[in-house]
C-alpha cells in the first residue's frame, strides 16, 4: 500500500486508514487501497485528530479548542488549548488534556456536554508530545519526550489519580491519594464547555 500524503498520526478504523494533510483530514478505504482518499473533515489551525473506533464521528483539535465532528456536522465542545484527545466509548465521553489557560486533564461526557472529572495536569508532563491511552476503567496521560517513568495514572471509579515519576524539582507530588470526584455543573446541550469553567479539580491528596 503506498500513500502520497503522509501518515503522521495515522489512524487505522473502520476499514479506513485516516491520516491529516494540512487542514483536512483524509481517509482511504482499505477495500479499495489504489482509490484516492476522500477529504471527511477539515478545520482551520488543525493540530490533531481521533476517530472514534466505529468510524461514525471525529474530534478535531486546534490551538482553539475541540470540535466534534458527526457526518459533515461540526460543534465546539470545547474552548482552551488542547495537548491531547481521547474517546472513552464507555462513558460516551472524551479525555481532554490542556495547558492553556488552566493545566489539568477533563472528562467530558458528549450527551450533555458535563464535566464528569478534572484532574490537574503535572508541569513535568505539558508536552505537545503528550498521549492519552485508555485501557479498561484507567487511563495514562504520558508523553513521548519525557522519561517513560513519568505519567499521570487515573482511575475515574475509584476516585484515584497518581503521578508517577522520579523528576528533579517536581512540583507535583510522587504519588497521590485517593480523592473524592467533585460533581460539577453540567453544560446545556448544544453549548460549548470552557477549560475555566467547573474549576474545582480533583486535587492530588
Amino acid at each position: 500500500l503506498r500513500l502520497n500524503q503522509s501518515i503522521r498520526d495515522a489512524q487505522f478504523t473502520a476499514g479506513g486508514l485516516y491520516s491529516r494533510k494540512g487542514t483536512q483530514v483524509l481517509r482511504r478505504d482499505l477495500r479499495h487501497p489504489k482509490r484516492d482518499p476522500r477529504v471527511v473533515a477539515q478545520l482551520e489551525g488543525l493540530r490533531a485528530f481521533r476517530v472514534e473506533p466505529d468510524g461514525k464521528r471525529l474530534l478535531l483539535t486546534s490551538p482553539h479548542g475541540v470540535v466534534l465532528q458527526t457526518g459533515t456536522r461540526q460543534r465546539t465542545v470545547y474552548d482552551g488549548d488542547p495537548l491531547a484527545v481521547a474517546w472513552d466509548v464507555e462513558r460516551d465521553a472524551i479525555w481532554i488534556a490542556t495547558h492553556r489557560p488552566l493545566a489539568v486533564v477533563d472528562c467530558l461526557r458528549l450527551r450533555d456536554l458535563e464535566l464528569l472529572h478534572r484532574v490537574p495536569l503535572p508541569m513535568e508532563l505539558e508536552s505537545p508530545s503528550l498521549q492519552i491511552t485508555l485501557s479498561g476503567k484507567h487511563l495514562m496521560v504520558h508523553a513521548h519526550d519525557r522519561p517513560l517513568e513519568a505519567a499521570l495514572l487515573i482511575s475515574p471509579a475509584v476516585g484515584r489519580a497518581t503521578f508517577v515519576g522520579n523528576l528533579r524539582g517536581a512540583r507535583t507530588p510522587v504519588a497521590a491519594g485517593p480523592a473524592p470526584l467533585i460533581p460539577l455543573q453540567a453544560q446545556h446541550v448544544g453549548e460549548r464547555l470552557s477549560v475555566e469553567q467547573g474549576k474545582a479539580p480533583m486535587h492530588f491528596g
